[in-house]
């Protein structure tokens, strides 16, 4: 499941972000990275998308843009869980959930408490000795000299 926070401010440089981010962490036995094959199965990987829109804010629902604006303080209340989950999730669907999820935030100051918040959220949700997997990606080179788990 990919969420998008504010996908009107997402830039191409922070998609580019995400992009070579999530490449890696999925298909770390990829040496060579071709651009076209590489980009097609990642983002075909995501059967879920919730976009959440910051011009619904405006429209004419106002229990859409409070629950938008609570998010991203990191007050995930139920009722707007449910709101999402009426809306773009279907239960005649049959959806099946993957353990793969990633949480998208735009570049600003209350971002890294937003991200806090969903973990601790999405901790209280996941069964006993499960828990979710965060990647840093925006760490501007001060991990430089260490390898990822996988090597």
């Amino acid at each position: 499941m990919l969420v998008i926070d504010e996908v009107s401010m997402m830039t191409a440089l922070a998609w580019l972000k995400i992009d070579f981010s999530v490449v890696f962490a999925l298909f770390p036995s990829v040496t060579f990275y071709n651009y076209h094959t590489s980009r097609f199965l990642l983002w075909r990987r995501f059967e879920s998308e919730i976009l959440l829109k910051e011009s619904v804010r405006f429209g004419n629902n106002p229990e859409w843009g409070e629950g938008c604006a609570a998010s991203r303080i990191g007050k995930w209340v139920p009722a707007f869980i449910k709101l999402i989950n009426l809306q773009l999730v279907h239960d005649d669907d049959n959806e099946t959930w993957s353990k793969d999820r990633v949480f998208v935030t735009p570049d600003y100051s209350t971002r890294p408490t937003i991200n806090h918040e969903f973990i601790k959220a999405t901790v209280k949700l996941l069964p006993s000795g499960k828990y979710p997997i965060r990647e840093v990606a925006q760490f501007d080179n001060s991990l430089s000299g260490l390898q990822p788990s996988w090597y």
